[in-house]
């Protein structure tokens, strides 16, 4: 099982501390503690993020208790989130 390194109870993403294959499980923890589970919907890069609950378009991307991104579209439990499915916030700003 990987670990998930979440910072923040009120993030909505983990960062996986070992690439994780698509159907792997990973363990997602606050200060060691245990949070959540979540099965990976796809391939997932070492460091890379995983959400951790269901983002809806629009919604923020929270990493560290900041919102650091907004989603572009439904992003299901689970699933990578990087820069095919969010944008940063200064860039959001921007558009």
């Amino acid at each position: 099982m990987v670990q998930g390194l979440i910072i923040h109870p009120e993030d909505n993403v983990a960062v996986v501390t070992s690439t994780v294959p698509k159907g792997g499980i990973v363990d997602c923890t606050i200060d060691g503690k245990s949070f959540c589970t979540v099965i990976a919907r796809e391939e997932i890069p070492i460091y890379h993020k995983i959400a951790i609950q269901f983002i809806p378009q629009n919604a923020a991307i929270k990493k560290y208790g900041y919102v650091t991104g907004v989603a572009v579209c439904d992003i299901a439990q689970g699933s990578h989130v990087h820069c095919h499915n969010i944008v940063s916030c200064s860039l959001k700003e921007e558009a």
